[in-house]
């Protein structure tokens, strides 16, 4: 087939957005800019009015009601009968990827209408007696109308802006009067930067073994006794290793005594110390998570309270949301950071994210390139709000304090820590130092 005659549409991904809102109505709250005119098949369209209608009006939306909403309406035949309901369930295993397939089909929507568009401006050009003009402001109508998103709130008119303008100062007024926490980075070298709000998407880049794991452990844990629910989503390491390295940091034990040595005073002390806090970590074991995965535990932790800021260690250890054979490593992690940007604007649930990111081994001496630096895609640090670049010299001669303590041996990498803030939005770029006491996973400022 002729590739200008084949349809624009995905057919698999919009049965997948019905299956999952009958596996899990709620996903229909996290694509509300979906709508029915967006679906190509009719049957299709018809199917998921009608479970918005239900879902509007506060209904369960299952078979029998949507069927009977469907016979109501004289369209229960049209929607293909309950045999081809029941089979939108069993083809559809999870609502997990529900946000990715309503963007699959919003997009070939959006291609759709495009094309559309494309021919009524061709049919205004050979009318000869449409002007210059008036020709290019139909072309341009077009055009808007048809990438224009039929979610009102991504539209701020003129006239709204200046109340939005109000009310953001309003709310900027009591978190100062209140002294409420924020997202502040944890050491005094790193005040400078901004701290993370909604909409918000940072990187914490390095190579293996720096320390960038021990940088975001240490950022969670002052975010937690500042008040805040911390979802650290961890790739690697299991829960047990995690705990492990929290209660080296707390209690100044090696890894091995803390694994060997069982539950003494000084655990216990540090694990109530702890309980105390106003916040709180909490661990997701995601090996093997896709970023559609990460984002839809997100949005289910943030609905729960548990979740005010998510912790991602490491971008590049998560599988592809949507594996296309043939296609670029890079346009699929592309694919993921778009995905991950847009839950931190999500009305709602969603919530700023600080994100671990591996770098490709460089050449001795080279500059460091976020852009080029990190696997798999550059547009990970487009997206970004915040770029942290940390790294650590390996040494040439042994490093050893004024008490002449050993601190670091020939070849090991330094203690000192350089940290590189390359982009932050609203803010300058600067580089500072850290010290990482490795032993402790621990992260502090240097001592002046």
């Amino acid at each position: 087939m002729n590739q200008t005659t084949q349809p624009i549409a995905n057919l698999e991904a919009e049965q997948a957005v019905l299956g999952s809102i009958l596996l899990d109505p709620a996903v229909l709250d996290e694509i509300p800019a979906l709508a029915a005119r967006d679906f190509y098949r009719e049957t299709h369209a018809v199917i998921f009015q009608a479970m918005s209608d239900l879902w509007r009006d506060q209904h369960a939306v299952d078979v029998t009601l949507l069927g009977d909403l469907l016979t109501e309406r004289k369209q229960f035949d049209l929607a293909g009968g309950l045999s081809f309901m029941v089979n939108l369930i069993t083809a559809t295993p999870t609502s997990v990827h529900a946000a990715y397939y309503a963007e699959i089909v919003a997009r070939k929507a959006s291609r759709r209408r495009l094309v559309r568009a494309a021919e009524k401006i061709a049919a205004a050009a050979y009318d000869e007696s449409v002007n210059d003009n008036e020709l290019f402001g139909r072309s341009v109508a077009c055009i808007e109308a048809a990438v224009a998103k039929p979610k009102d709130e991504n539209v701020l008119l003129w006239g709204d802006s200046f109340a939005v303008s109000a009310d953001n100062a309003l709310a900027g007024n009591a978190r100062a009067n209140e002294n409420r926490p924020v997202l502040s980075f944890p050491w005094k070298a790193l005040s400078f930067v901004n701290p993370l709000e909604r909409g918000g998407f940072g990187i914490v880049a390095a190579e293996t073994g720096v320390g960038k794991t021990i940088f975001l452990e240490c950022a969670a844990e002052v975010w937690a006794r500042r008040g805040f629910q911390v979802a650290f989503f961890h790739t690697e390491l299991t829960h047990e290793t995690m705990l492990r390295r929290r209660m080296c940091r707390w209690t100044g034990l090696t890894m091995a005594e803390v694994a060997t040595i069982g539950l003494t005073d000084v655990i216990q002390q540090a694990d109530e110390l702890a309980r105390g806090w106003p916040g709180g970590v909490n661990y997701i074991y995601a090996s093997g998570w896709s970023a559609g995965q990460v984002v839809a535990k997100a949005r289910q932790l943030a609905r729960q309270g548990l979740n005010d800021v998510v912790i991602l260690d490491y971008f590049q250890d998560l599988t592809f949301t949507e594996y296309v054979k043939g296609q670029m490593t890079a346009d699929m992690r592309g694919g993921d950071a778009r995905l991950l940007k847009a839950y931190t604007e999500q009305a709602e649930v969603g919530r700023p994210v600080l994100t671990g990111s591996q770098y490709r081994k460089r050449p001795a001496g080279a500059k460091s390139d976020p852009n080029s630096d990190m696997y798999g895609t550059s547009i990970l640090p487009q997206k970004a709000s915040l770029v942290l670049q940390i790294s650590r010299e390996r040494l040439t001669a042994p490093l050893y304090g004024d008490d002449r303590m050993l601190l670091a041996g020939l070849g090991e990498l330094s203690p000192v820590t350089t940290v590189e803030c390359t982009k932050q939005t609203g803010g300058a770029p600067a580089t500072k130092k850290l010290w990482t006491a490795a032993s402790r996973f621990l992260m502090a400022d240097i001592a002046e």
